[in-house]
């Protein structure tokens, strides 16, 4: 292996390594006296970043959050999302509002996700990199080679939306932007319960939120997750009560469950409701008979506009309660946000019109 061959010793030849490269490009050593940035991360460690940056290295699929906060993909050295065989939705969206995006590195994990490729981060030399704390194998490695490592939480509960913007911002300087984003979900949070009235709901639909492994059998959402909390705040009751992020159900199970309402996850790979409805073994499901079966757009899939998501489904959920400002909210956010003005004609195809077309109610979606 490279670095056992060249008998890296960790920080301190690191450290020299970046002096001498600084060196030779001519532009002296100043991050090495400037003041770093120190940021606490999920596990409560303070982590000393150097300045100026030299880039943020992530080992983490939370490619369209840093971007959502930051809006510099410039900042990016690397994203292991980005690496050959890894999926994250949204990406198409992602490279309209970014089109620095394309510059992005992808090759920092080895054959699976689990191994970093040492080499290549140590051949990138970003400013830090942050990964998931849950993988708690690699970031002992990730020191050793010299390189600051933030934690983020992967146990993605409803303070994730709190804890998330806040670390991106301060590992990029903007701390600003963190407080901004917390009182912006703050309130649409408290908007759409001012709207919904939840406290009065006579009931709430059982909802079951549904991945379908290409091996076959079905993967649902448990209690306790963020995505649970969402149907929560939406005025939903999660259909599993047990906690867990994806729970393998079988279909004797999801018959069982009976749910109301059956979210499909946004990943390509999964059939879309109109193939659902035609499964003979799916007919006795009171979300089939109704036709409350719907494909989560793609363009949700960035935690960050977790209040727009939380609007699509209070909408479907109780279509009698809330006007339909989806679509009005959501272009929105965009322009608000990005200052990128979507077409009614991507504003359709992003809200999956067509996908959801014979689904019930999803007609409010379309301009008026």
């Amino acid at each position: 292996m490279l670095l056992k061959a060249h008998g890296y010793r960790g920080k301190q030849r690191a450290w020299g390594r970046r002096l001498v490269l600084c060196g030779c490009l001519g532009i002296g050593t100043a991050f090495a006296t400037a003041p770093a940035r120190t940021v606490v991360d999920t596990t409560q460690a303070r982590v000393e970043i150097p300045h100026p940056s030299r880039g943020v290295a992530l080992y983490c699929f939370m490619l369209p959050e840093y971007l959502a906060v930051t809006r510099s993909p410039g900042d990016v050295a690397a994203a292991a999302e980005l690496s050959p065989g890894a999926f994250r939705e949204g990406h198409d969206l992602l490279r309209e509002l970014f089109p620095g995006m394309a510059a992005i590195r992808n090759q920092i994990s080895g054959a699976t996700f689990a191994q970093p490729n040492l080499e290549a981060l140590l051949a990138l030399d970003p400013g830090v990199v942050i990964h998931w704390r849950e993988y708690t194998g690699y970031k002992a490695q990730m020191e050793r080679i010299g390189l600051p490592v933030v934690a983020l939480s992967h146990a993605r509960r409803e303070d994730w939306l709190v804890e998330t913007p806040r670390i991106f911002a301060e590992v990029s300087g903007l701390p600003e932007r963190a407080q901004q984003m917390t009182e912006s979900y703050r309130e649409s949070k408290a908007a759409l319960a001012r709207e919904l009235r939840p406290a009065t709901l006579p009931s709430r639909p059982k909802v079951l939120r549904l991945w379908m492994p290409p091996e076959g059998g079905y993967n649902a959402v448990g209690k306790g997750q963020l995505f649970s909390a969402f149907i929560e705040q939406a005025g939903g009751a999660p259909a599993i009560e047990a906690p867990g992020s994806w729970l393998a159900l079988d279909i004797e199970r999801l018959l069982l469950l009976d749910p109301d309402v059956i979210l499909i996850s946004s990943r390509p790979d999964q059939p879309l409701p109109e193939a659902l409805f035609a499964r003979p073994e799916w007919q006795p499901l009171r979300a089939i008979q109704t036709r409350r079966v719907y494909s989560e757009p793609p363009a949700f899939s960035n935690l960050i506009a977790a209040p727009l998501y939380c609007r699509w489904l209070a909408e479907l959920l109780h279509p009698d309660r809330l006007s339909p400002r989806l679509r009005e909210l959501f272009q929105a956010y965009y322009l608000s946000d990005f200052n990128y003005a979507m077409s009614d004609a991507e504003t359709d195809a992003r809200l999956f019109l067509k996908e959801n077309s014979r689904s019930a109610g999803y007609e409010r979606f379309c301009k008026p």
